[in-house]
């Protein structure tokens, strides 16, 4: 009697982690599926992305629609913001067939067009993530670029540094790092510590 007792809390603590695992890891589930891993640092809170929209209301800025997930580290005054951008293909017309990228998307989803249009070279040059990170990532390519950023991200972050990685045949993972003057040298720890926040998964 005592060892089916014993049984059936066991059995029931790993239903309660079970459930409690599914619920944490819904949104790299549902959002990045089996492309991509999502590492999910410690210390950072995931914000509701329709509070998210409601803060933009004072700002110009189009970031926030694009951003999927929001992490904010409120003990260092800092915000992740992440969002993978998949190469689409059409379907071919045969099994023998994978089809092909989409010719409409070819120039939208270059990752070179997007970090030539959105960093600013005035404030710092481009840097290439090393191949360990690469690897690390299974990334074919990877930079570090300046945001340039017009208006305050959500009214309170005046610079974003940014974290690309680019897989050939299967898309890009950006990472967007918000911060302050007096910041610069914290946000590269941050950058270094979180290489892997986004990562493919082969």
């Amino acid at each position: 009697m005592k060892e089916k007792v014993i049984f059936i809390f066991t059995t029931l603590q790993i239903l309660f982690v079970t459930c409690i695992f599914a619920q944490n890891t819904s949104e790299q589930l549902t959002y990045f599926g089996r492309t991509i891993i999502f590492n999910k640092p410690a210390h950072y809170k995931e914000l509701e992305r329709d509070k998210i929209y409601l803060q933009r209301t004072n700002s110009e800025h189009v970031l926030p629609t694009l951003l999927r997930i929001v992490l904010k580290n409120n003990d260092q005054n800092l915000m992740i913001g992440l969002v993978h951008i998949p190469i689409l293909y059409e379907p071919g017309n045969t099994k023998q067939d994978p089809g092909q990228m989409r010719d409409s998307l070819r120039q939208n989803l270059s990752y070179l067009n997007t970090m030539k249009s959105e960093q600013d070279t005035l404030l710092s040059k481009t840097r290439h993530v090393k191949k360990k990170h690469l690897r690390a990532t299974k990334s074919d390519t990877g930079f570090i670029y300046q945001l340039k950023l017009e208006t305050p991200f959500l009214d309170s972050y005046r610079k974003c540094q940014v974290l690309l990685l680019h897989k050939e045949n299967v898309g890009n993972c950006y990472s967007y790092f918000f911060y302050n003057e007096g910041q610069e040298k914290l946000i590269d720890d941050i950058i270094q510590q979180n290489m892997k926040i986004l990562a493919f998964r082969s």
